[in-house]
């Protein structure tokens, strides 16, 4: 009898030992995956921090663009009035020569104040900029079609496409990214007007 009891008594030590364990394991499962979820909320709450820093920057820009176009607009009707002063004073001459310098060197400056904001803002403009897709090209709504579509013929797949989008509404980060793509394509072509 005693044998057995301490057999039985090994076996309860054993099994309330394993017990003992798995709760542990089970208990940092848990803390684990508590940590991950806090972990990823974190990224997440950082993300659309960066985000809504991001819109309000290509916002910033987008005001600072319209005013270097501005100013190259002023430029040209400058450099316009200049070239047409057939006939004008050497006085008259002199004081359009310089309002077009004035308007160029203004012009000039506006669109620096444009590139240094862009690279002191790198990082943050860089959440808003438009997703590459494989072979650089940018990847939209458009470019997404229902798989319920693959068996239709192509009018009726597109008019569904078309239909979608309209119901689609923008996300802040999503016009925020046409905009950027919009604003660094009107700065390149003020640089160009410049040069």
């Amino acid at each position: 009898p005693n044998i057995g009891e301490t057999g039985q008594q090994q076996l309860k030590d054993e099994a309330e030992k394993c017990i003992e364990q798995v709760q542990k394991r089970v208990e940092t499962l848990a803390e684990n995956a508590r940590k991950e979820k806090e972990r990823k909320e974190e990224e997440e709450r950082q993300r659309q921090e960066l985000t809504a820093k991001a819109v309000e920057l290509v916002k910033q820009l987008e005001g600072m663009v319209e005013e270097t176009e501005v100013a190259t607009k002023g430029l040209g009707d400058k450099s316009s009035a200049f070239e047409a002063a057939d006939g004008a004073s050497k006085k008259q001459v002199e004081v359009m020569a310089k309002e077009a310098s004035e308007a160029e060197d203004l012009a000039k400056t506006r669109l620096k104040s444009c590139t240094d904001f862009i690279v002191e803002h790198k990082v943050a403009l860089r959440t808003v900029l438009p997703n590459q897709g494989p072979g650089g090209t940018t990847t939209t709504a458009k470019a997404i079609a229902k798989p319920d579509d693959a068996g239709k013929k192509d009018g009726e797949a597109e008019g569904s496409v078309a239909a979608e989008e309209e119901t689609l509404e923008e996300s802040p980060e999503e016009a925020s990214r046409k905009l950027l793509a919009t604003l660094m394509t009107r700065l390149t072509d003020t640089k160009r007007t410049l040069e």
